[in-house]
């Protein structure tokens, strides 16, 4: 029953609605690597909307912002957001018995990060196999440029892997191909040893427009006054 299902969502993908198509690809993911694909593409999804929005969530506490995302989410697999999973994570999406998880934190500096970090490395996420992706959401609400951030937060990522190899063991960085602000990290599990990959996403929430009063205006004398 459920190949002939599966064969009536892919004669569907030849649709031309996107909403459709969608829908069917999600519903015919075969393996883990499909699952945590779909699942970037609605993380992203969820950014975008917020990006464009942001006038309207700037102020937003961090589990506001995590739970419009986990809401999103749910529109396409079972997801929770504060779930317990060796402790209260604050993004949990599973589908097929693919579990994924994700730490989210706004912004205050790479130190404040690590915490989130060091939670879903060494308390939520177990490295078995199907569990073994995971991810990190910064929200960044200063003027701090993203490309900034992010190069300050691998840096010390990486100067962490040299403090700490017991945790952090042969982590190296990657830039994600399907999104350029956004990066991969691999290292092995600290209490498994397998491979553990970490998407990490930058979520611009910085809203300070400069019009009306705020432009810039030119000096007195100045040669560009005339």
């Amino acid at each position: 029953m459920l190949n002939e299902q599966r064969e009536i969502l892919e004669a569907l993908w030849t649709l031309s609605d996107p909403t459709l198509k969608k829908l069917v690809k999600i519903n015919t993911i075969k393996n883990y690597e499909q699952f945590v694909d779909c699942l970037y593409d609605e993380i992203d999804a969820s950014f975008q909307f917020l990006t464009r929005n942001k006038n309207l969530y700037k102020d937003f506490s961090e589990d506001q912002i995590t739970g419009i995302i986990v809401e999103r989410l749910r529109d396409y697999f079972i997801a929770h957001h504060d779930a317990s999973v060796n402790g209260h994570v604050d993004i949990h999406v599973e589908k097929n018995n693919f579990l994924w998880l994700g730490e989210a934190k706004i912004y205050k500096g790479p130190a404040y990060m690590l915490e989130g970090f060091y939670q879903l490395n060494t308390r939520y996420a177990t490295g078995q196999d199907n569990t073994n992706f995971g991810g990190v959401l910064l929200y960044k609400k200063i003027k701090k440029k993203i490309t900034t951030v992010m190069e300050e937060w691998e840096r010390t990522l990486e100067e962490q892997s040299i403090i700490d190899e017991e945790n952090l063991k042969g982590l190296t960085f990657n830039q994600c191909n399907k999104n350029s602000l956004c990066s991969i990290s691999i290292h092995e599990h600290p209490s498994v040893g397998s491979p553990l990959q970490i998407r990490h996403m930058p979520l611009d929430l910085y809203y300070k427009p400069q019009d009306g009063n705020l432009v810039p205006k030119v000096k007195k004398n100045s040669k560009y006054s005339k």
